[in-house]
């Protein structure tokens, strides 16, 4: 009789700064998976729950105002899931790569 594998959870935190090192604060914060056969992510939390042994890409995408605080910045965190069985758990290890946030396109009036 074999071992039932069980899950362990990570919790996954982006931090935003602005340009002058203050730390910004999301209009919206949004996470998925590439995989959720291998590593599923709560879109609203972040809390990542390795599956089976494999890779997966999680992001985070948000949304942030500017320093001055008239143009709406999008931008992402992007990385890779890498879970592995270490004895009866499964252990997800990400490395975020953060993308420059950039102005989002105005909407047509």
């Amino acid at each position: 009789m074999s071992n039932p594998i069980s899950t362990s959870i990570a919790v996954l935190a982006v931090l935003m700064l602005t340009n002058n090192g203050r730390v910004a604060t999301p209009l919206s914060l949004a996470w998925s998976s590439s995989d959720a056969s291998v590593a599923t992510v709560d879109p609203a939390t972040g809390i990542v729950t390795p599956v089976t042994p494999g890779s997966a890409t999680i992001t985070a995408s948000y949304t942030v105002l500017s320093n001055d605080g008239t143009t709406v910045l999008s931008g992402s965190a992007v990385g890779v899931c890498n879970v592995t069985s270490q004895g009866d758990n499964l252990v997800a290890v990400v490395d975020f790569q953060p993308v420059p946030p950039s102005p989002s396109p105005t909407p047509s009036a």
